[in-house]
């Protein structure tokens, strides 16, 4: 491994072989929720420093530790999976917080045995906590590593501005991380209203959360990724924290996750007195009956008139931006604030009518509007020259294909949404 001018090259904390993070056998940590890094199955209960630095965070329970460099990197080591658990059993911190240590410093003994029979897993991992600002340019593709001799990783600093206020960020408790299992058990699961409020309830929190289930994974910040989960009635749901308010974060979702079990008080009887018809969908290639309209239901509910047939139009904005990427993410920031005022006039008109579903409707829509995920996917193509009509509606296609394909009404309505 190459050491040129800027870089830092982190030596191995532990003796034993590499395992790559997407192995490591926690999705907080696979997932990269603790920043880029890679893990280490240890053979001997040392855990050393692999660069200079400072100890700013020391584990109550003394099964991890950051390290802050003189550039800024913030270097987190965790021993084992779940080792909060133990409360320090098997643990033996050889340093204090605020310590400064060199490349090859003991940190921390730990008893292996005691660890592995207690807890999932003895792999351990070493993370970039501010990932955002530090890249990994280089990793130990495989093999057997040495404790403060062989090369692990090697950063680069992504650029000064992200250096300098990743560094006035407090590492002091990277490491705290909560869990909690949710069990959706009102009608409809996670659908938009509880994801909105579940984002909602997050706000104000210095930490990250992630919703899993079945495999998949979604920010709280992001709406659509969390409809996109499928998670629909008795469906367990697990939050995984990470940061200094992991756990309070976490138990205000969970609360709201729980307590809308017992809200939404105005949309269930319509749904229980007038259930919605089950769509069915004709086999491939059989033709629909002679004035036969195939559709899914969006509201429940009768309606007598004269039957019109609405075709949706389809606006076809020019693919290439006429101007710079700048000026066309200026452009999309303009369009969405316009339909965010006009949808905020809305909401404010129905709560002052008490049409108070109304009103949670295009809440919900405002929530859309600022979804990270329609946002990222957006600006991204406007990165490589698409204009931002283009954009716009490319992330939302994107979105309406993965809610079409999960088989649920109500997520078939909030592609209608989306649409």
């Amino acid at each position: 491994m190459s050491h040129s001018e800027g870089h830092i090259v982190l030596l191995a904390p532990m003796t034993g072989p590499v395992v790559p993070l997407a192995n490591v056998p926690d999705p907080v940590f696979s997932g990269g929720m603790f920043g880029d890094g890679i893990g280490v199955d240890p053979l001997e209960g040392r855990l050393v420093a692999p660069c200079e630095g400072t100890v700013t965070h020391l584990a109550r329970t003394g099964h991890a530790v950051t390290l802050a460099t003189a550039e800024g990197a913030e270097i987190l080591l965790h021993i084992g999976i779940d080792t909060v658990e133990l409360n320090g059993k098997g643990f033996a911190p050889m340093i204090e917080q605020g310590a400064h240590v060199h490349a090859g410093d003991v940190l921390i003994e730990f008893d292996q045995d005691q660890i592995a029979l207690h807890a999932p897993s003895l792999v351990s991992v070493i993370a970039i906590a501010n990932s955002d600002a530090f890249e990994i340019v280089e990793r130990a593709q495989g093999g057997m590593l040495k404790a403060g001799e062989t090369p692990l990783l090697l950063l680069r600093p992504r650029d000064g501005a992200a250096a300098d206020a990743s560094r006035q960020l407090s590492a002091t408790s990277v490491t705290e991380e909560a869990r909690a299992q949710v069990t959706l058990v009102h009608a409809g699961g996670l659908h938009a209203r509880p994801a909105a409020r579940a984002r909602e309830a997050a706000r104000g929190f210095d930490a990250r959360v992630e919703v899993r289930y079945e495999g998949r994974k979604a920010a709280i910040e992001s709406v659509v990724g969390l409809l996109g989960l499928g998670a629909g009635q008795g469906a367990t749901v697990e939050l995984l924290g990470v940061g200094p308010q992991a756990r309070a974060a976490v138990d205000a979702i969970a609360d709201e996750l729980t307590r809308e079990a017992h809200g939404e008080v105005e949309e269930k009887p319509a749904r229980q007195s007038s259930p919605a018809p089950q769509t069915v969908t004709p086999a491939a290639g059989e033709t629909l009956a002679p004035n036969t309209l195939a559709g899914v239901c969006a509201s429940p509910g009768v309606a007598i008139g004269k039957l019109v047939r609405w075709d949706d139009a389809d606006i076809d904005p020019p693919e290439q931006a006429s101007g710079t990427s700048a000026a066309e993410s200026r452009l999309l920031d303009k369009a969405i604030a316009t339909v965010d005022a006009d949808l905020g006039t809305t909401v404010r008109d129905a709560s002052q009518r008490g049409a108070v579903g109304e009103a949670g409707i295009f809440a919900v829509h405002r929530v859309l509007l600022e979804d990270p995920t329609l946002l990222d996917a957006a600006r991204d193509l406007i990165s490589l020259g698409k204009s931002a009509g283009f954009a716009w509606r490319e992330a939302i296609r994107a979105q309406i294909a993965i809610l079409t394909n999960i088989e649920d009404a109500l997520l078939a309505e909030r592609a209608a949404d989306l649409r």
